[in-house]
């Protein structure tokens, strides 16, 4: 659920500023630009926030799947 929260902040405020921006005409003439950019660049963040989730999921069930071996030291 953390993820998915993080997800949206990062969507929302990328979003938030550049489009409103653009619209006003505070980026100059290539704010719509800048806000498409902030638009895929919010994208490729939830991209990256829902991979490392994904990676942190597998690696736990490989864990709790597949333990350690004991190493000869500890026997």
């Amino acid at each position: 659920m953390r993820t998915i929260r993080q997800n949206l902040g990062l969507s929302f405020g990328y979003n938030a500023l550049a489009i409103p921006a653009a619209a006003l005409g505070l980026l100059g003439e290539h704010g719509p630009i800048y806000a498409a950019l902030a638009m895929g660049l919010s994208d490729f963040s939830v991209l990256g926030n829902s991979l490392r989730l994904a990676a942190k999921l597998r690696r736990d069930a490989r864990e709790a799947h597949d333990p350690a071996p004991e190493s000869p030291r500890n026997r």
